[in-house]
């Protein structure tokens, strides 16, 4: 995939624009609907880029609608800060809370659909939050690896 290695890309799929853009949720979407046509390398790659990160914790928001997923260590750490003493980084909570909000106003406000469920994947069918999202802002990953 060169989504973040362009110099693997084929000349003749080159372009000379330096516009680049902020998702690639459209390349993941192509290259899940054309798996089957991939050589076996190239879909070992699409699965390494389309793999669940992993994180060492997890917290429902309050209205049962999300599950975030965060590490309190290491490179991806967030803020430590727990004002309330409960054991959950309040940066989790504020994000549940705005997640929960959001979801009001989207599905039960504005009746705008609800969206897919995983069938499972990342412990349950609550929409899945992965913190941070510094590495994939703006994608949505095709469920299909």
């Amino acid at each position: 995939m060169t989504v973040r290695d362009l110099d693997t890309l084929p000349a003749q799929y080159r372009s000379d624009t330096s516009l680049i853009g902020k998702c690639a949720t459209e390349i993941f979407l192509d290259a899940a609907e054309n798996f089957e046509l991939l050589t076996l390398e190239q879909q070992r790659v699409a699965k390494d880029y389309m793999a669940r990160p992993s994180r060492a914790y997890s917290h429902d928001s309050p209205d049962g609608h999300f599950k975030i997923h965060y590490d309190e260590t290491g490179t991806h750490a967030v803020p430590s800060a727990d004002d309330n003493g409960n054991g959950v980084p309040d940066f989790v909570e504020w994000l549940a809370d705005y997640a929960d909000s959001s979801w009001r106003c989207i599905h039960d406000n504005l009746s705008y659909d609800l969206p897919p469920v995983d069938g499972g994947a990342g412990g349950d069918d609550k929409y899945d939050i992965k913190v941070p999202l510094d590495r994939d802002a703006g994608l949505l990953r095709p469920l299909f690896c």
